[in-house]
């Protein structure tokens, strides 16, 4: 299975993003088979989407990520950003 075959649910045209913005998006990869989004800032980190259930599960998962020493706001942002979009599920 290739790169392109893990990302089957959000799939994004890399050569339209800015640099900066590409750079961003190769860091939160979603493997749609294993259901995770794996993290690759520090080091690979992997989050399996089948415990984010609900608001509340995602919000407990903000809570574990920002006591991470490579976390950072933005990064927090696009998990948020990320998890809704694969989940459907509307931010606001």
């Amino acid at each position: 299975m290739d790169a392109a075959d893990r990302n089957i649910f959000t799939k994004v045209d890399f050569s339209e993003l800015e640099p900066t913005e590409k750079a961003m998006e190769e860091k939160f990869v979603y493997e749609a088979q294993l259901n995770t989004l794996t993290l690759h800032i520090a080091y690979p980190y992997e989050v399996d989407l089948c415990r984010i259930k609900s608001a509340q599960d995602l919000l407990g998962w903000v809570h574990h990520l920002t006591i991470k020493t490579w976390m950072t706001r933005e990064y927090i942002h696009r998990f948020i950003e990320r998890v809704c979009a694969i989940k459907g599920w509307s931010i606001y």
